[in-house]
């Protein structure tokens, strides 16, 4: 199925059960992070608070790193995107998606890289 309303514009995708995650757009339109289901292709819900995103998935949450460095732990759902924690931690643009080596989370943005313990 092909939409003109979907474009994975930034980062990665992340399929979970049978919903696809990713940041939606394209040059010149607001990046939209959308949650799409697999067999039928349509748009479950989209959520323009969050701008460009990268993500991993651990222990049944989503790490998403946003393009303005805002690391949040949330749990997406066909229904929606639940932030059960959210920190400031880069300053520059953020477009590499984590790395997850153990409980040892890498970021890093245009001028920094950075390692959290999520442990």
């Amino acid at each position: 199925m092909a939409s003109n309303r979907l474009r994975l514009h930034h980062g990665n995708a992340m399929r979970i059960g049978d919903t696809v995650y990713f940041t939606s757009g394209g040059k010149g339109s607001q990046p939209i992070l959308t949650a799409v289901e697999i067999q039928s292709g349509k748009i479950l819900w989209q959520e323009r608070s969050i701008p460009k995103a990268t993500f991993v998935w651990a222990d049944e949450k989503l790490i998403t790193l946003d393009g303005d460095g805002n690391l949040m732990i949330a749990h997406p759902s066909p229904q929606g995107f639940k932030i059960a924690a959210k920190a400031e931690l880069l300053t520059s643009l953020s477009w590499t998606p984590p790395a997850l080596v153990g409980t040892r989370l890498y970021i890093r943005d245009r001028r920094n890289m950075m390692a959290v313990d999520l442990g």
